[in-house]
């Protein structure tokens, strides 16, 4: 376990990559978890479950970014960065939206005979994910001069 904590100290891009990935982990776990209640559970439509699921994962994402993964970059002020990343998570909403709407002309949805919905959500959870870090990385959470 030392070696992983030197090895990541030593390379601070995997190290902000590491910590991205767990902190996209948990938002997704959390949107996972909302989707599965309301649209699985309760009954909910799976556009409304899915962008409600999807802020909620958001709002702690956004939270765990600033104050971990990007916590040794200065930082702009709270509102200017909160603006970009509901910039950047309008764009992964409507990517994650597009995947759910694609995925019955495509049959992934019947690929998988139990909670096809659920399988459609992780992957388009993974398209935004992949989303957020390169325009997150970039913009939001960029390093700025100070």
């Amino acid at each position: 376990m030392n070696f992983l904590h030197n090895y990541l100290h030593q390379n601070p891009g995997l190290r902000r990559a590491t910590r991205f990935v767990s902190v996209g982990t948990l938002a997704s776990v959390i949107d996972l978890s909302v989707f599965s209640l309301l649209h699985i559970i309760l009954g909910v439509p799976i556009m409304a479950a899915n962008t409600i699921s999807y802020g909620a994962g958001s709002i702690n994402s956004f939270s765990l970014h600033r104050a971990w993964t990007y916590r040794d970059r200065p930082q702009q002020t709270l509102g200017m960065q909160l603006v970009q990343f509901l910039v950047v998570g309008i764009g992964a909403l409507l990517i994650n939206n597009l995947v759910i709407t694609i995925a019955p002309h495509i049959n992934l949805i019947n690929m998988v005979p139990d909670n096809g919905s659920l399988a459609v959500k992780a992957c388009a959870t993974a398209a935004g994910m992949v989303w957020n870090f390169m325009i997150n990385n970039a913009w939001t959470f960029r390093r700025i001069a100070h």
